[in-house]
């Protein structure tokens, strides 16, 4: 039994060992599991990611791999295909604990069960025992016969991934989800000494009971038997993949590619494989089209194809295939579409060749980065919709070209207002449409005024028209009204439109990226629709019931003819109360002040604008918080707004007195932002800049001369890469930003550096004449904003920034997103 080799193994005493903890760039984390175990009585090492193929992992007897070293398919994180620091660690053949994001990854790398792309990810704080005969419930610490359930293991919901059981073999199931038995964030591989703790919260975040199940998950680890595995030849399988176009051909977008796939055992009695699972993950910017996988399965919920086609004797092959669609935002990314397969076998993991069209994009594109239906790059405020409240919509739209181009703008809608298929017809405002010229490789926002007929749900749609070109179309379609409660089912019924010349059948699906949440819709297809005609359908769905709700993950509902996406909806998972979304996010108009740009030592307020658009009285509460100007800043409380009732359907202004003083520096910009919060959801954040002292910029040459203060802190117990992006909208092309001092590649530990934006002319651009600019150069700009966004980049992820904007000759710094 797991015991008796246990105590066999480590004697009376289990807590004891030597440990690899293997992390990339978050000592704070590392220490405190370092710190947890030790004072436990095992040995630990701590092995940075650089370090890894230079350590002897032979001389340890369990390796930790942590949740910062990997993603998804990435380990080490930003590395795909072949890993040497994987191979190097599993040469070792020691038992394993994965933690978090970067154990799924590290498994996943392997072709284990228990890794990418085999599960899902959410936030979570509990889970439900399982198998609690094993030791791992009870030694050294024994939570009963049975343990309680569910059992609390963090303070709060952290980030966790969920193993699908239904998608694996050869697992032991140690901790389910409350509200899904079928997934599983603590999971192990007895057949490969393997584990998973698939929750990524460092010890100070778990709770007494967390902590001792992850020292009793360690010495559960320990406790294993490593296989020897074999090796087999190089060339067991063969795993070709083909592509119709064939790979290399130029595709447009809205494109559908079919990929085939065929596998080939070699005939050789040493390459029997007992398993073989063919992996296929859908490439990015690309959408699935449904039905087109052999055998009828569905990408999982990391986008993955999974056919199990094992066993498979030497000799053995088989062909499937699947079918994609091109989506307009690979045009704002490399402009490739790439695709790669594996195969998964008990004998190791096989991969196909890689297959990559190169996109035809048109020279302008919408400027988002999401499906067609849902994209970002157009937005809305206010958001729902009032009726007869004036509403400014816009989009932000990029040339990809080096020549400038002029196109004409239009924004529609539809009188179904809500829907997928439906009709589209100029919205009534002043300037619509509109014609707008691009500046080379640059980016323009295009705005409009608009007053709405009815409140609620709509279907914004934006036309782009090129001489000589088709137009191009992209839309935003979200539900926004929502009244979700956890176990109870909440539907959305919506218009199903035929937009083509032919009867057609309509297939509706739901795409599900809400662990937890039960969605399906109704019907799921709907037959012989005649052209124009529209009919409804309806979206139901079910939140779960361990965790808080708000947490902004999304349930989409494409509609298909055949091979062609006609649309979709978004249902997004957020509080009857909540902030609408900014692009870019720290350009946040519900924050108000008063006045309007606030004086320094002088009496104001700070306000939030507030929308319940529900037939019923909402409670929130409000927290007002304020820092010096910059990214990564800590912020100070300065009042809150405490059991605020929002009458029903209402929006207002909900203040506080504030008075500006100065701050350490003499800097007179500052960072508001506002803390939402609801009875069962997550806290909401919005965040903007103040501008104590606006500048006034009425020349190419003051703006030459500008030179605005801001601070970068790393909020984190940890050195962090960093960089600084800078994306020029509506400005001349003949300028560009400019930082200084040079930004340095990382930043320490709690570390704040001070930096000065500016402006310069781009080289070459200069003008000749001694020096001497023209007055009116400066009014060369593009579309109906010119700013600057300057975005801080904190090991890989954005995580705050500020813009700064020239409107009629006025300087505007609209704001950080989070500290």
């Amino acid at each position: 039994s797991p015991k008796t080799w246990q105590e066999a193994r480590l004697g009376s005493n289990p807590c004891q060992g030597k440990i690899a903890y293997v992390y990339r760039v978050d000592t704070g984390t590392a220490n405190a599991f370092k710190a947890l175990l030790e004072g436990k009585g095992f040995t630990v090492q701590l092995v940075p990611m650089p370090t890894v193929l230079a350590t002897d992992f032979t001389q340890f007897d369990l390796v930790i791999i942590a949740d910062d070293t990997g993603d998804l398919s990435q380990w080490p994180m930003g590395t795909a295909g072949v890993s040497p620091e994987a191979n190097h660690i599993r040469s070792a053949n020691k038992p394993m604990l994965g933690i978090g994001e970067g154990g799924y990854a590290y498994f996943g790398k392997h072709g284990q069960a228990i890794g990418w792309p085999n599960g899902w990810h959410g936030p979570l704080d509990r889970v439900v025992p399982r198998n609690t005969g094993q030791s791992y419930w009870h030694t050294p610490t024994d939570f009963g016969s049975p343990p309680p359930s569910p059992q609390q293991l963090f303070t709060g919901p952290v980030n966790e991934v969920g193993i699908y059981l239904k998608a694996v073999t050869g697992v032991i199931e140690l901790g389910t989800e409350p509200s899904d038995a079928d997934h599983a964030p603590l999971i192990a591989e007895r057949e490969e000494c393997s584990q998973l703790w698939g929750f990524s919260g460092r010890p100070p975040a778990m709770t007494v009971a967390g902590r001792n199940l992850f020292v009793n998950a360690v010495v559960y680890g320990l406790a294993s038997q490593c296989p020897q595995r074999p090796t087999p030849p190089d060339d067991c399988v063969v795993l070709e993949k083909s592509a119709d176009p064939p790979a290399g051909t130029l595709v447009s977008v809205g494109a559908v590619i079919t990929y085939k796939l065929k596998y080939t055992v070699k005939n050789d009695p040493a390459c029997a494989l007992a398993r073989a699972v063919l992996e296929d993950k859908i490439p990015d910017r690309t959408l699935f089209v449904p039905g087109s996988a052999t055998d009828g399965i569905v990408p999982g919920a990391d986008r993955v194809l999974r056919w199990n086609v094992g066993p498979l004797a030497p000799g053995a092959s088989g062909l499937k295939q699947f079918k994609v669609s091109v989506a307009d935002s690979i045009c704002n990314g490399q402009r490739t579409v790439v695709n790669q397969a594996r195969l998964v076998t008990s004998l190791g993991v096989f991969a196909s060749n890689v297959v990559t069209h190169p996109v035809d994009c048109p020279p302008v594109v919408p400027a988002g980065n999401e499906p067609p239906y849902a994209e970002d790059e157009i937005q809305i405020y206010p958001y729902p919709l009032i009726t007869g409240r004036p509403t400014d919509v816009s989009v932000r739209i990029r040339n990809l070209s080096s020549m400038t181009e002029t196109v004409r703008v239009t924004f529609e809608s539809s009188p179904n207002n809500f829907g997928i298929g439906i009709p589209f017809g100029t919205l009534p405002a002043a300037g619509n449409p509109r014609v707008v010229t691009l500046p080379p490789f640059g980016i323009v926002e295009v705005k409009i005024n608009w007053t709405p007929v009815k409140s609620g749900h709509y279907c914004i749609r934006v036309k782009i028209e090129s001489p000589g070109r088709p137009a191009i179309f992209t839309y935003r379609n979200l539900d926004v009204m929502e009244d979700l409660r956890p176990g109870v089912t909440d539907t959305l019924t919506f218009s199903v439109g035929n937009p083509t010349a032919a009867v057609a059948t309509v297939n509706l699906v739901v795409d599900n990226t809400c662990p937890g949440w039960v969605a399906s819709v109704s019907p799921a297809q709907l037959l012989n629709m005649a052209p124009g005609e529209v009919r409804s359908a309806t979206l139901s769905v079910i939140p779960p019931t361990d965790r808080p709700l708000g947490t902004a993950c999304h349930i989409d509902v494409q509609g298909w003819i055949g091979d062609v996406l006609i649309g979709g909806i978004r249902k997004l998972d957020v509080p009857p109360v909540h902030l609408p979304p900014a692009n870019p996010p720290w350009m946040e108009r519900e924050i108000i002040l008063i006045p309007d740009p606030p004086v320094l030592n002088q009496p104001g307020q700070l306000c939030i604008e507030l929308q319940n658009p529900m037939p019923t009285p909402r409670v929130v509460n409000v927290e007002f918080r304020v820092a010096a100007f910059g990214a990564g800043i800590g912020f100070t409380p300065v009042g809150s707004l405490n059991n605020l009732t929002l009458p029903p359907n209402s929006i207002g202004q909900y203040c506080i007195n504030w008075t500006p003083t100065p701050v350490s520096g003499g800097s007179l910009h500052r960072c508001i932002q506002v803390r939402l919060s609801q009875a069962g959801f997550r806290d909401q954040f919005s965040q903007r800049n103040v501008d104590v002292r606006r500048l006034s910029v009425g020349s190419l040459n003051e703006l030459l001369k500008l030179n605005i203060p801001f601070t970068i802190g790393n909020p984190n117990d940890y050195t962090v890469p960093m960089d600084i992006n800078k994306i020029l909208i509506g400005l001349t092309p003949r300028v560009r930003p400019r930082i200084t001092p040079d930004p340095p590649p990382e930043l320490m530990a709690g570390q704040t550096i001070d930096f000065m934006l500016g402006f310069e002319m781009v080289p070459g651009a200069e003008v000749a004449a001694a020096g001497a600019l023209a007055e009116d150069d400066f009014a060369l700009g593009y579309g109906d904003t010119a700013r600057v966004e300057v975005a801080l980049v904190l090991d890989g992820e954005e995580v705050g920034g500020f813009s700064v904007e020239l409107e009629n000759h006025r300087l505007y710094l609209p704001a950080v997103r989070k500290p």
